[in-house]
């Protein structure tokens, strides 16, 4: 007679081997337990996203403004030369640049073979993958500091930001896919690592890892310095409040990281000049109108502003300013005071540095009649978008007992979300990624220049035997690049183009 089955609970699975060694299941399943791994995921999925809002830098590649100046500097001079002098007329360094570069031309070797035609292609990957990098750290640096759902809110929010992509001046055209502007998002890398270095207290190589990546963005954008005073802040205030002494203090590892940082910032970017970054030509100066709309409506207020950002005006601004700065008093949760205050901090020295430095902005901007040139807003945008996501959040944490308003935050911010996707759909390409096409493809552009023999040594000077090529940019732009000769010239044999025998053969693709 068969005995019944047995209603005992089954054990759990084995955890290890029999030779004491752990199993691929639990391997597994700790690898994708790991907050890494949910990095990467975020990443790769805003890859994806950003390509499809604007792929034209992929598809039809180029180098873009600096991005070719830049790249010449590399291929004549090396890569400290133009990490360190890239920015002549600013005296500051652009190592995080001259590193994506760097790092598009291996993918191009890893990948192409070092064909200098898929230079311009490697880079514009390279671009939409820090980006997406950036804009995925949240999930990252701050799963400790958000629920998870306004978590994944701020990483979509990120993602799908307008930027004018499908604005009828193209604003966001050279944003995505662009290494040249690739250090304006540094300043909200910068601000989510101090905001994780002064919560999180990581240590050992952790900390190590944040203040190396502080010191990128410092080296690639030197604005982004302002956020170090926030770092020290929980040891100074713990010294005013007599918790802990000042030689403590001093002994800190992390404040000894700081000092390090500092230091190596300082070696590496010397003393900026911003008064040589004023524009060339004279521009009208600024009025209270044109101050607003830069320091508060374009800058500081466009992630909560722009759907309705072609209607406002000076005193509309000045209200709605009023009505933020209230908002955040009144509803904020107390250990998240010091969050909003660095970031407004660094959001009004960033705005002043436009208005004093950059005052040719307000000939775009002024009359709230497009958002041109949107890549000079969009790391403050990103910061204000990560400040109302919290907002958000902290205004849910307080409504915990009432059940049917906990969720109207996070309803909120998904609105705003499905406002911001359908105003740039990813699935329609804007005007803005097709123009002209023809004439601005690198190819074409290097053969004429090689087949009109336009030869240059390491200076960019003129010689028939020089080892570089000297190709134009389109549109007649003043800006040219430089690419080795023997390289440039097999590539596009390669591919058909006739760039042999008299001065100006037919090209054929």
């Amino acid at each position: 007679m068969t005995s019944p089955p047995s209603t005992a609970p089954l054990p759990p699975p084995p955890t290890a081997t029999a030779d004491g060694g752990r199993s691929f299941g639990s391997d597994l399943h700790r690898v994708l337990r790991h907050p890494f791994t949910a990095y990467l995921a975020a990443t790769t999925a805003a890859v994806v996203v950003l390509f499809a809002r604007a792929p034209r830098p992929y598809v039809v590649p180029q180098l873009f403004a600096e991005d070719g100046m830049w790249s010449s500097l590399v291929h004549t001079r090396g890569f400290l030369h133009a990490a360190f002098h890239g920015r002549p007329e600013s005296d500051y360094t652009i190592l995080g640049n001259i590193l994506l570069l760097e790092a598009g031309k291996a993918w191009c070797h890893l990948v192409h073979g070092g064909d200098p035609l898929e230079y311009a292609r490697s880079c514009a990957l390279v671009s939409y993958v820090f980006v997406a990098a950036v804009v995925s750290l949240p999930v990252l640096l701050l799963r400790h500091r958000l629920p998870p759902s306004f978590l994944a809110a701020l990483w979509l929010a990120g993602c799908v930001l307008p930027l004018g992509i499908h604005d009828r001046t193209f604003s966001g055209f050279e944003i995505l896919g662009r290494v040249s502007n690739a250090g304006f998002v540094c300043l909200y890398a910068a601000f989510l690592l101090v905001w994780h270095r002064t919560t999180a207290a990581p240590r050992g190589a952790r900390l190590a890892a944040v203040d190396l990546g502080l010191l990128a963005c410092i080296t690639t954008n030197p604005i982004c310095a302002a956020v170090l005073p926030a770092a020290v802040w929980p040891q100074a205030r713990a010294v005013w409040r007599g918790r802990r002494t000042a030689a403590d203090v001093a002994r800190d590892p992390a404040v000894v990281g700081l000092v390090l940082l500092a230091a190596a910032a300082a070696g590496l970017c010397g003393l900026p000049n911003p008064w040589k970054i004023r524009p060339r030509e004279p521009v009208p100066p600024l009025d209270v109108a044109g101050i607003v709309e830069i320091a508060l409506a374009r800058s500081t207020l466009y992630p909560v502003l722009w759907p309705v950002y072609r209607h406002l005006g000076t005193g509309l601004v000045l209200a709605a300013t009023a009505l933020v700065v209230a908002l955040v008093a009144r509803v904020s949760t107390p250990r998240r005071r010091m969050v909003y205050l660095g970031g407004g901090a660094l959001l009004a020295l960033v705005a002043a540095v436009l208005v004093v430095f950059r005052p040719e902005l307000g000939t775009h901007l002024r009359g709230y009649d497009g958002t041109f040139p949107d890549r000079y807003f969009h790391g403050q945008n990103l910061v204000g978008v990560a400040l109302l996501v919290t907002l958000a959040a902290d205004v849910s944490r307080r409504a915990l007992h009432r059940r049917w308003l906990r969720h109207v935050p996070l309803a909120l911010v998904a609105c705003w979300i499905v406002a911001a996707v359908l105003h740039e759909p990813p699935w329609r390409l804007a005007p803005s990624q097709t123009l002209r096409p023809e004439g601005r493809l690198f190819a074409l552009r290097a053969a004429r220049a090689v087949t009109a023999g336009s030869f240059v040594d390491e200076r960019f000077a003129p010689d028939p035997d020089g080892r570089f090529v000297l190709i134009p940019n389109p549109e007649g732009t003043p800006r040219k690049f430089v690419f080795p000769r023997e390289p440039l010239i097999r590539a596009l044999a390669a591919r058909g183009y006739a760039v042999a025998g008299a001065a100006n053969p037919p090209l054929r693709r």
